[in-house]
């Protein structure tokens, strides 16, 4: 079964390649078959240091060319520290768990390991991976050790660099002997070319970035006699390694390719002394240079569309700032404008909230710890960014999110900032809405509200690697807490129907046709059959923000074409509508996924006699979808829901469920947790119309929503009463007619006897699916 299933693998996988890409991996699966070694031999008996150095590796000893400039004024650095509320307690608290074998991981959890632990041991199932040859070694059909994402985790050593930190801070030569131990303990269990850990461009990249920031800030201290001499011949081989199979490959150079040539700049850069460094360093700088703007979006979006993955190559780009301002080749102004227009987006994308919304992939992984909690990774890589590319106007959320800016720039830097080179960006503290078309992401924004919409491509490239089934989802805020939100990945190759789950459609915020996914899985990160986004309307004015797009995912499979329109009026409501176009029967869903700390309450009206067994707690309960369902974190605040659906639909909620399986999240790479989904299903006869409004709780108010009758077919309109206060807004086809205005969508605010009114014609400004230039619209919003 495992060879059948790694032959239709290695079918599809040729499937999405090009005549270049097929020559290009048959040429270097020939080149690499006839270097194959008779055995593995150790380091030493393979290369000596007078054939891979140019001048002696004791200049590691030297302060220049540093890297990471903070460190060079220890007193200094610690002021800078303490400035912004960061101690050398923490450091020294993390680098003394290492020391007994507490290692951090994917940013929530922690390997229990000896230190320095076996390198080739999967922390997850105690096994160990073999030394095979490196190119002979498949990982994804390697029985008992399913996914190599562990132990590379373990072999990235991020644990050098805080150790290397807790040195710097403390001087104690504990940390640094420790950085050396891990650095010789690696190369005696991983001999040149054979084993888990040759087998990655990308891991050898990120571990050659570890080994060169720790050994920037202890240079030679608490080094043994040898130590440099192995650290300088292991760094020969794994950057000869990585010259040789960077990831140039036309199906799949992402972020892996933007990886690799950081780590070969990063190489060049730190150790000078390698006879190869000058050219590594040129060909990283290169392949940077083109590759960020290729990979990232106008507007500032990874063309990957993974929110984790977008800080992740962030972080490369900041690394590689750093790295070429120690060789006097600064990268240029255009590098650094890309890196700024992501964190904007960043920034944009969330709000008042702690975290991102989890969209697409999400591993844990990055580049360097240069301090601060994992989980603010997106904000410590926008400030770093914003900082880097000069936008004043991105002020960092919290302080503590400069501590790697201090480290990489130095204090002077962080604090002051270089002068502003461009404008735009969007502070954390003054979120708006605002729609970043060509990487498909739609904020909507107001007060205590806050949204993001993805209508964007499935992923990047032929294999779109990192996307999920998501399109026209949505992850909803209130006051700076993810109510309804994406349900994260859990794991790559490991438990292969668990990653299905977390990539199809019915997990996330979106409809569901006869339960099938928009797109078409061919393997755990390819994809066959995409979903096309259709993006056909965006405003935002004083007196709503509105999006409308489409997708064609269920054309083919089903015939059925999906519509959703999305409003979020001035006082805080929410309509969506999701119109469903085809014929026929169909299996409909639409779900919105909770959080784990969000709690239900249905607000059931009808007579007891007339109520169906159960609470809102259950894990099954059903409920008439006429009711409002408050939706509420245990302070009181959040969202009420109601829906008005179409007969033959019912409401339910699963929370933790496997048959069928529904109601997880993860917050974390092979972490997941029970939380409460919403469901909307049952059969409908098509075309449909599924309304849903939500309003405000937690504010000492009642709003009240219903939906008014006597429009066209198809037309929808709600009111949302506060006092004397009512919005009114109408949703329909083209002869929808209100009563201020005329089109396909309105609204009216009245109170205090003023009256407020617009409306447009969204099919007049949107026909035949071209690009739309809503200045006019704007300009008669007012």
């Amino acid at each position: 079964m495992a060879s059948t299933g790694k032959l239709l693998w290695a079918a599809r996988r040729a499937s999405v390649m090009n005549p270049a890409e097929l020559a290009v991996r048959l040429w270097r699966g020939v080149r690499n078959r006839l270097l194959r070694p008779r055995r593995a031999r150790p380091q030493r008996e393979i290369a000596s240091l007078e054939q891979v150095v140019a001048r002696p590796p004791e200049v590691l000893a030297e302060e220049t060319g540093r890297l990471l400039r903070g460190a060079l004024d220890g007193a200094v650095l610690k002021e800078a520290l303490v400035n912004i509320g960061v101690s050398s307690e923490g450091v020294v608290t993390e680098a003394e768990g290492i020391l007994n074998g507490r290692i951090r991981a994917f940013g929530w959890t922690r390997f229990e390991l000896k230190y320095p632990p076996n390198w080739l041991g999967d922390p997850a199932t105690g096994g160990t991976w073999p030394l095979s040859y490196w190119a002979a070694l498949d990982f994804r059909f390697q029985e008992g050790l399913d996914d190599p994402r562990y132990v590379w985790e373990l072999n990235r050593q991020h644990e050098l660099v805080t150790l290397a930190r807790a040195y710097v801070l403390t001087s104690d030569i504990r940390y640094a002997e420790a950085v050396w131990a891990g650095i010789r303990t690696w190369v005696e269990q991983n001999p040149p070319f054979h084993g888990i850990n040759w087998t990655s461009a990308l891991e050898i990249a990120l571990r050659l970035i570890s080994w060169a920031f720790a050994v920037d800030l202890i240079g030679l201290a608490g080094a043994q006699d040898d130590d440099a001499k192995i650290l300088a011949l292991s760094v020969a081989l794994q950057g000869r390694h990585l010259h040789d199979n960077l990831s140039v490959y036309a199906s799949s150079k992402n972020n892996h390719l933007i990886g690799e040539a950081c780590g070969l700049l990063v190489a060049g850069a730190k150790f000078t002394f390698l006879g190869e460094a000058e050219r590594w360093a040129v060909r990283g700088r290169r392949i940077l240079e083109r590759e960020l703007p290729l990979q990232v979006c106008g507007d500032g979006v990874s063309r990957e569309l993974s929110v984790q993955y977008q800080s992740f190559i962030m972080e490369f780009g900041l690394t590689a700032l750093a790295a070429a301002r120690s060789t006097d080749r600064p990268m240029s102004r255009g590098f650094r404008e890309v890196i700024g227009r992501m964190a904007s987006f960043l920034a944009s994308i969330c709000g008042e909230a702690e975290t991102p919304p989890s969209i697409g992939d999400e591993d844990g992984g990055r580049v360097y710890d240069l301090g601060g909690e994992q989980h603010r990774q997106a904000f410590r890589a926008a400030a770093c960014g914003a900082l880097a590319a000069g936008l004043e106007s991105l002020k960092p959320r919290k302080s503590r999110d400069l501590e790697p800016a201090i480290w990489m720039m130095g204090p002077e830097a962080a604090f002051g900032g270089p002068p502003s080179t461009q404008a735009g960006g969007g502070s954390p503290r003054d979120p708006r809405s605002v729609a970043f078309p060509e990487g498909g992401y739609y904020v909507l924004s107001r007060g205590e509200q806050h949204a993001v919409v993805d209508c964007g491509e499935l992923g990047y490239l032929s294999i779109a690697a990192h996307g999920h089934a998501d399109c026209l989802s949505m992850s909803m805020a209130v006051g700076g807490r993810w109510l309804v939100v994406d349900p994260g990945t859990y794991c790559y190759h490991r438990e292969r129907e668990w990653r299905d789950h977390f990539r199809s459609t019915h997990v996330h915020n979106t409809v569901t046709v006869d339960g099938l996914s928009q797109s078409e899985m061919c393997g755990p990160f390819m994809w066959g059959r995409r979903a096309r986004p259709q993006p056909r309307a965006w405003i935002s004015s004083g007196l709503f923000d509105l999006f409308e797009g489409a997708h064609d995912g269920y054309i083919r499979s089903c015939g059925v074409m999906h519509r959703r329109t999305i409003v979020l009026t001035r006082g805080g409501g929410w309509i969506i509508v999701d119109r469903l176009e085809g014929t026929g029967e169909h299996h409909v869903a639409a779900s919105f996924q909770l959080d784990t700390d969000v709690r239900i309450t249905v607000d059931d009206r009808r007579e007891p006699e007339e109520r169906g067994e159960g609470t809102a707690d259950d894990a099954q309960v059903m409920w008439s979808a006429d009711e409002r369902v408050d939706l509420s974190f245990a302070d009181g605040t959040g969202l009420g829901l109601s829906a008005w659906l179409p007969d033959g639909l019912k409401c339910s909620v699963l929370s933790g469920s496997d048959k069928p399986r529904r109601g997880w999240v993860s917050h974390g790479f092979g972490q997941k947790d029970a939380a409460p989904q919403i469901s909307f299903e049952g059969t409908l006869e098509l075309p449909g119309t599924l309304v849903f409004a939500a309003v405000p709780l937690g504010h000492d108010r009642r709003v009240e929503i219903e939906r008014e009758r006597g429009l066209s077919e198809g037309g929808v309109a709600i009111r949302f009463t506060d006092g004397d206060c009512t919005e009114r807004c109408f949703l329909g086809e083209p002869e929808l007619a209100g009563e201020s205005f005329r089109g396909t969508f309105g609204i009216e605010i009245s109170g205090d006897g003023s009256v407020e009114a617009s409306g447009f014609d969204i099919e007049k400004w949107n026909r035949d699916g071209q690009p739309v230039d809503f200045t006019e619209i704007l300009n008669q919003l007012g």
